[in-house]
């Protein structure tokens, strides 16, 4: 779920710069069939359908706590393959965010 939330995102935002906004809704309708930007949400929207099968095996406990990991991992992979900025202070966030869940499933 995790993985596929983060990948959903990264292309999700890959895609969102190259729809066309000023050229009329015909034109915008069409830009929002673009790869990135259908297996992005196609991404997004099956990872609920993986939560509810967790859910049989974990806790609400667990798998809330681990599904905060997605946002370790979303800006994570965007600085890999967006290249984007992670400040300090997001990063400081990101790492106690990771103990958290880590203690949490103690």
């Amino acid at each position: 779920m995790l993985i596929l939330v983060t990948a959903g995102q990264i292309l999700l935002k890959a895609g969102a710069p190259r729809m066309e906004t000023g050229q009329g809704l015909k034109t915008f309708v069409i830009s929002l069939f673009r790869p990135p930007l259908v297996i992005g949400a196609g991404l997004v929207f099956s990872a609920p359908v993986l939560y509810f099968l967790a859910l049989r095996d974990l806790s609400l406990g667990q798998a809330f706590a681990v599904s905060a990991l997605s946002i370790v991992l979303v800006p994570a992979g965007a600085r890999i393959f967006l290249q984007e900025r992670i400040t300090p202070l997001q990063l400081a966030a990101m790492i106690m965010i990771a103990g958290g869940v880590v203690l949490a499933n103690l």
